[in-house]
């Protein structure tokens, strides 16, 4: 086998570490839901700009100038609410632990002594703040300076798992003054941030064991990617990928790995360059059934592939928005085994998420594996911990089948354990 095939045997028995966490489709066992309240309305700023459609800037920079810094009227969030509490019952039954951030609010204004801002963001979001490699929890410097302060909320919760035994690193706190964004970039050609000092949102990655996909985009750059490949050194292989995009802005709507060998991507953003990784490894890439979001909908342009956007509970199962009903059927691959029928051990859960109430709400998720070749022990039953995306949902109306599910899961589990070699460390070969 290649080295990109090749698996390690199982490692010593050893004490469980409360995190460890390699990739994206691991078994769910601890999630921390983020919560809506205390959110302040953005100020305008020029990376706003970059990512909003191009049609909408003028108008997003009146009312963003006007209003940034102000509470979002808890009533504009009401069902949102709902549907959060709903999403958190889905994952309950089956069979996770939901922990939550703290509730800041972010009006208070704040600055450093080279710029300032009339308030902050939310505490919804904590896959763009906070991601897992190994044992490891990485704070991400962030590339928006509304953003600076937003790690705040998740501090108590990234205390208890030090204290529990993780790793905790926080990445160098950019000054973003003015030399970290060109005002004249051009849009579709540059994007807004220079190269003037390390700048990432980690939910510009996605993690498939050693190999780390990173997009540069309007909150990314290659200093940033520079300072992480140094940081974890030959424990992880980071592979920059760009898209067919302007407003680039995370990689979770643009490409989703959902199990060994399969990516879900975006027909709307194709890749620019293949990476070699992808070309070896025998993946297939197929892209997301389109978007049913209206088009009618003041919201279309922002909102359109939200629905990508899933949250995995294991290799089978992942949580769609309800009305992205083209999502929830198997996805046809290019190549090598079928995509399973629906069935009982392989439903596509689909929850409510109304058009109403567009919050998105990451994730912080523990997750449970068997062995990989990381060249880190790895023993059974062990916590693994990781951020990921998912809008706001509610809960399935058919009780009996979520339990049937979550009972159905938790066998799994076990046997996945034993059976399975799970991680992936390398990009595998198919089965």
């Amino acid at each position: 086998m290649t080295d990109q095939m090749q698996l390690s045997k199982q490692p010593a028995a050893r004490a469980t570490p409360v995190v460890n966490s390699y990739n994206e489709w691991d078994p769910l066992e601890e999630v921390i839901v983020g919560v809506l309240d205390g959110a302040a309305i953005l100020p305008w700023e020029i990376g706003l700009g970059a990512v909003k459609p191009e049609e909408h800037v003028r108008a997003g920079k009146l009312y963003h100038s006007m209003s940034g810094g102000k509470l979002v009227p808890p009533e504009s969030y009401a069902k949102a609410k709902q549907q959060l509490a709903g999403f958190v019952s889905i994952i309950e039954q089956f069979g996770a632990t939901v922990r939550r951030p703290e509730a800041i609010v972010h009006t208070a204004p704040f600055g450093t002594p080279e710029w300032s801002s009339p308030g902050g963001n939310c505490q919804a979001n904590p896959r763009d703040v906070l991601i897992v490699f190994g044992d490891e929890i990485l704070e991400a410097t962030m590339a928006m300076r509304s953003r600076y302060f937003e790690f705040f909320a998740y501090r108590e919760l990234v205390k208890d798992y030090f204290k529990r035994g993780a790793r905790w690193t926080t990445a160098p706190k950019p000054r973003l003054d003015d030399r970290a964004f060109n005002k004249d970039y051009k849009r579709g050609e540059e994007y807004v941030i220079t190269e003037y000092e390390p700048l990432f949102d980690v939910a510009d990655m996605a993690r498939c064991g050693r190999d780390v996909f990173i997009q540069l985009s309007h909150v990314t750059n290659r200093f940033g990617v520079e300072w992480l490949e140094r940081h974890f050194g030959d424990q992880y292989r980071f592979h920059v990928v760009e898209f067919e995009d302007d407003r680039a802005l995370h990689i979770d709507a643009t490409f989703v790995p959902l199990r060994p060998g399969l990516i879900m991507t975006n027909p709307d953003r194709p890749l620019k360059y293949m990476p070699d990784v992808l070309k070896k490894g025998g993946w297939d890439l197929v892209d997301a059934p389109r978007s049913t979001f209206p088009k009618d909908d003041p919201g279309y342009q922002s909102f359109l592939w939200l629905s990508m956007n899933v949250l995995s509970l294991d290799e089978k199962h992942v949580v769609v928005e309800e009305t992205a009903k083209p999502l929830r059927r198997p996805l046809p691959l290019r190549h090598g085994r079928p995509s399973p029928p629906r069935g009982p051990s392989t439903v596509l859960l689909g929850v409510a998420a109304g058009h109403a109430a567009r919050f998105q709400i990451w994730l912080f998720l523990a997750r449970a594996f068997g062995p990989g070749d990381h060249g880190l022990a790895r023993p059974h039953h062990q916590i693994a911990a990781r951020v990921v995306f998912a809008l706001c949902m509610q809960a399935l109306a058919q009780r009996r089948e979520r339990q049937r599910i979550g009972n159905d899961h938790r066998a799994r589990i076990a046997d996945q354990h034993e059976a399975r070699a799970a991680g992936f460390g390398d990009l595998p070969h198919k089965p």
